[in-house]
């Protein structure tokens, strides 16, 4: 059985806190319930940025269309897919 995976907001990088600092901000200002707030623009750009940080991607600047500078990763439209 597989543990349960935690995220703490300590772990983010400067970079990632900024951008999930900037997340939250965009869903203030698109005025979002504040259950939804709490829940998606908090939480989910912790997930995302914590999990990208576990690949070895230490900044959402590292992730670009055109060539990403982490040959384990490629962009394809909205998908960040994994190199074989």
């Amino acid at each position: 059985m597989a543990g349960i995976q935690r995220y703490f907001e300590d772990e983010l990088t400067d970079e990632w806190r900024k951008g999930r600092e900037a997340a939250i901000k965009v869903g203030r200002l698109r005025n979002h319930r504040s259950g939804t707030t709490e829940r998606n623009d908090m939480k989910l750009p912790l997930w995302v940025a914590l999990d990208f940080q576990e690949q070895g991607v230490m900044s959402p600047l590292e992730i670009t269309e055109d060539v990403s500078p982490n040959p384990r990763f490629t962009f394809s439209g909205l998908a960040i897919l994994p190199q074989g």
